[in-house]
């Protein structure tokens, strides 16, 4: 049994490629592994909406993976924070938590999705704010839905319209080291996996001795994963090709 990591699938209807990577990537587990999705895998979620396509593959996958014995396990984005037990529950995952510590065989591992650690960025902090705000999140669910899409469309073009000037000033939009040491301080944890940054790459005694991170990329031309078992604590990226 074998626990797999992935994170940032940014999965939409104008990406059908993305979606069959992760099918494929499904089909490549075994009975009684675990798949733990880190946080967006939707490209941004504004709630369920039966006639989206997108959605119900999504569930089509997952529910087949479930049939032979593969759970899903889920830990909120900054694209798909409004993933709540419902939403889970339809897509035959379960949520975990925004912090969650998985064993490996070099010890307790903290997992997150790693917005959380982006402190320099204040601008979307504020957003993170706002995001966990119970009655503002009540408000927009109940929103029509399309009017909820072009909201999300329009913080997504602002997003994208960001993308060099976050290449260039890593130093705000980056992870912020003292945020990623007190996340494992407080859990007492030596190891980090994150996704977000898109950055991906293992990173050894950047929080002091004996500390490892690993950082997850985006799935674009590739995709990667964190495994862990008994044997196993990797990182791995290969060619998106590799998956069909």
């Amino acid at each position: 049994m074998s626990t797999y990591i992935i994170a940032d699938l940014h999965l939409n209807a104008d990406n059908p490629v993305l979606v069959k990577a992760f099918e494929c990537f499904y089909n490549r587990l075994l009975m009684n592994d675990r798949l733990i999705i880190a946080g967006d895998l939707f490209d941004f979620f504004v709630g369920l909406d039966p006639e989206d396509k997108i959605q119900q593959q999504i569930r089509t996958i997952i529910r087949s993976a479930a049939a032979r014995g593969i759970q899903t396990f889920f830990q909120c984005g900054n694209r798909d924070f409004l993933i709540d037990k419902k939403a889970a529950d339809f897509f035959h995952m379960r949520l975990l938590p925004e912090f969650y510590v998985v064993a490996t065989k070099n010890g307790s591992a903290l997992l997150l999705h790693g917005d959380q650690l982006c402190l320099n960025d204040r601008s979307f902090q504020r957003f993170r704010t706002l995001s966990k705000n119970r009655l503002l999140r009540f408000i927009f669910l109940h929103l029509p839905l399309k009017t909820r899409r072009n909201i999300a469309i329009k913080l997504r073009k602002k997003s994208l319209a960001l993308a060099d000037e976050r290449d260039r000033s890593p130093q705000i939009y980056g992870l912020a080291k003292a945020a990623a040491e007190q996340c494992l301080k407080r859990t007492k944890t030596k190891i980090l996996i994150h996704g977000h940054f898109h950055k991906f790459g293992p990173h050894q005694g950047e929080f002091g001795e004996f500390t490892y991170r690993f950082a997850l990329g985006s799935w674009e031309t590739h995709f990667s994963y964190v495994r862990c078992d008994r044997q196993h604590l990797e990182l791995v990226q290969k060619p998106l090709d590799k998956l069909f």
